[in-house]
């Protein structure tokens, strides 16, 4: 059987507005992740396909708007809106394919090598890729404005994403070691 999403906004009193349903291994193969709103009512949903990472924005009436493709292997963890409806998505990749883009704090992945925490009784621990995260700002018509990696060579990702009235992007997840960012200060 197929495992089906769904999208529901209520208005203030409980009943509700629309229901967006997606297929997440069937025809479209969206699993939305993450949702957040803007001003205007519109909702921005961020989450996977098949292959891929996607953004989609959807109307005050429930009607798709427009589905951003990110070509990148990864998790989306978070999404956030600005007053520009601007979205922030931000998540964890272990793919050195990510597309920075040429204004990245972190232009390519770390390439670290993880090992289980908890290997299984008797049995070597594995080891693994390790993680690093990701933000990407897409603009309102769908263009990225910026595409970043953030991480070590531990175990790093983005679980959640916040934007501030200025558009500054704040983010907070996990981190096994703390990279060495150029020009990044404390306040």
């Amino acid at each position: 059987h197929a495992a089906r999403t769904h999208l529901v906004k209520t208005d203030p009193g409980g009943p509700a507005v629309y229901q967006f349903t997606s297929d997440a291994f069937g025809r479209d193969a969206l699993a939305p992740k993450a949702v957040a709103a803007d001003w205007a009512g519109d909702a921005v949903i961020a989450g996977t396909t098949r292959d891929n990472q996607f953004v989609a924005r959807i109307d005050a009436r429930g009607n798709v708007v427009d589905i951003d493709v990110l070509a990148m292997a990864g998790e989306v963890r978070d999404v956030a809106m600005d007053g520009a409806g601007a979205a922030y998505v931000a998540g964890m990749t272990t793919s050195a394919a990510f597309p920075a883009t040429p204004n990245a704090l972190q232009p390519r992945y770390n390439a670290g090598t993880c090992t289980d925490v908890f290997p299984a009784a008797g049995a070597p621990p594995r080891q693994f890729p390790c993680a690093d995260a990701f933000l990407v700002k897409i603009a309102p018509w769908g263009e990225v404005v910026y595409a970043t990696y953030f991480g070590g060579t531990g175990w790093d990702e983005a679980t959640r994403v916040a934007v501030d009235a200025a558009g500054h992007a704040l983010l907070a997840g996990a981190t096994a070691r703390l990279p060495r960012i150029v020009g990044l200060t404390a306040a």
